[in-house]
Order: structure tokens, then C-alpha cells, then sequence
């Protein structure tokens, strides 16, 4: 009984019929708080909550042949304190009884910790499912907004949502914008103004990554370059920050334009700073 007595984990012998304690060693004197003459006058029963004892009578009342792992179990302390051990057991025979031997390591801390990953890992669950319910709102009110209008990554480039109003701009199906390139979606141009207005566009977007800043362009040409077909715009860029300042998004807002008769459409040199 050499590893019996020098087990840093709490050991004790229990008679197999009546499940009183034989024999405990040291390490559970110091873990329980129990003196060895108390041990020795308990059950098994006498060491675990009042609702776990059902099922421990039925575990110790189990035919085992050879060690056999139990699984973790609940304990109680001398002072009440809850204790998860992880149990084992194997036959023995002591000094003429039918005995079982168990070794009780405390998991509590293991117990904790993982009960509270697992609070942890519900909560962020929670709050991710929480976050795409709103994005989905948010998405669906930005979308059924009056106006031409999209919502663009960070790059200035990539489409997180379109107004129903800017893809039918555009003609596109707002199921198809999502995530494209928005200098994919627009027409390449075919005329001077056209190609003049896609690269006002892209300095007017390179200006809010750079400022941080809302951008004006006014009287651009996207398109085919004929304003009758409603292709001159009004360009608005306004940057969105997040908590620390930093650009998160930006908001591009296309409005239909009238170019006066004596008035050139702005070039990508005549942009306007706004502070925001």
C-alpha cells in the first residue's frame, strides 16, 4: 500500500456492501479537513451533496474488474466547500472484505475554467448573433432609404450596402452589389466625361482615406456621358470613424445633377473639403 499512503491525491478504501470508508490516506485528511477517526465512522455517501447521492450509491454498488475511470464527481469538504474530483476506482480486498479503492483528484479549478470558457464562448455567441440581427436591420433600413447611396469598406473600393435607389442606378440587383469592387459596378465610360468623372470618383475616395474628411464632387459624368440619361451627379464621400477615430467606412451618396450651360463639370482637381 506503498502508493496508497504516498498519493499526493485523496485515497480512501470503502467496503463494497456497505460503502463505509476502511482506510483514507493522508492527502485526503489535508484536502477534506476530516480527522482519520471521522473518516472511518463516514460513508461515502456522508462526503457528497444530499441530490448526487442516489447516483453515487448506484456507481459504488457497480461490478468494476481492474481500475476504472468514473468520471468527475462532486465532494463536500468538513467545511462544505464543493469539490469536483475526478474519480477511480478498482477492486481490492481488505483485511477479508470485498473493498474498492478510489483515488478522488481535485478538478476544481479545471471545472471552473472551463465552465467559464463556456460562459464566455455563449456570451460571445450572443453578442455575435446580436451584432448580425442589427447589421441585418441596418442593412435592410439603409437599403430602403430614399437617396443613392452606398456603404463602402475602409479601401473606398468594396461594397458593403447599396441603396435600392443606387443599384437601380446603376441597374444592378442589390444581391449581386454586395461585396463587388465599386469600380467594377460602374460603367467604364465611354467619352471623355465619362472617363474624366470615374477618375474624379476614385480621387474624391482617395481624399477621404487620406483627410478622414467628407469630399464634395460636383457636376461629375458617370456613365455614357449623356446628362439627359440622368449620368451627371453630385458625389458626397463622408468618412464613418470607429471608436478610436480611425476610418471604419465610407458613405458615397450619388445625387442627380443639372449642369448649368456656361459650367464645365468639376475635374478630380476641383474637389471640395468639408471638416466633419
Amino acid at each position: 500500500m506503498i502508493f496508497f499512503e504516498a498519493s499526493p491525491d485523496p485515497m480512501w478504501i470503502f467496503d463494497h456492501e456497505t460503502q463505509r470508508i476502511l482506510e483514507v490516506n493522508n492527502a485526503a485528511l489535508a484536502r477534506y479537513g476530516y480527522s482519520r477517526s471521522e473518516f472511518l465512522n463516514m460513508s461515502i455517501q456522508d462526503l457528497q451533496p444530499e441530490e448526487d447521492i442516489p447516483a453515487v450509491h448506484e456507481m459504488a454498488r457497480r461490478r468494476v474488474s481492474g481500475l476504472q475511470h468514473m468520471g468527475i464527481w462532486r465532494h463536500l469538504t468538513r467545511d462544505r466547500t464543493l469539490l469536483h474530483v475526478d474519480v477511480r476506482v478498482s477492486p481490492i480486498e481488505w483485511q477479508g472484505r470485498v473493498a474498492r479503492v478510489g483515488q478522488f483528484r481535485d478538478v476544481t479549478e479545471q471545472v471552473a475554467f472551463k465552465a467559464e470558457r463556456a460562459r464566455y464562448k455563449a456570451d460571445l455567441a450572443r453578442q455575435v448573433a446580436t451584432a448580425e440581427q442589427a447589421k441585418t436591420h441596418f442593412a435592410a433600413m439603409a437599403a430602403a432609404l430614399p437617396g443613392r447611396h452606398v456603404l463602402l469598406g475602409p479601401d473606398g473600393e468594396h461594397i458593403r450596402i447599396a441603396s435600392d435607389a443606387f443599384c437601380a442606378f446603376f441597374s444592378a440587383n442589390e444581391g449581386t452589389v454586395t461585396g463587388r469592387a465599386l469600380f467594377d459596378l460602374l460603367p467604364p465610360g465611354e467619352s471623355p466625361p465619362a472617363r474624366e468623372g470615374i477618375a474624379t470618383l476614385r480621387t474624391l475616395l482617395d481624399h477621404v482615406r487620406e483627410t478622414v474628411e467628407t469630399q464634395n464632387a460636383r457636376g461629375i459624368t458617370l456613365g455614357n456621358g449623356e446628362p439627359e440619361e440622368g449620368a451627371l451627379v453630385d458625389a458626397t464621400a463622408i468618412p464613418v470613424r470607429d471608436t478610436e477615430r480611425a476610418l471604419s467606412a465610407i458613405i458615397l451618396r450619388l445625387d442627380v445633377a443639372e449642369a448649368p450651360a456656361d459650367d464645365a463639370p468639376e475635374s478630380a482637381s476641383d474637389l471640395e473639403t468639408e471638416a466633419t
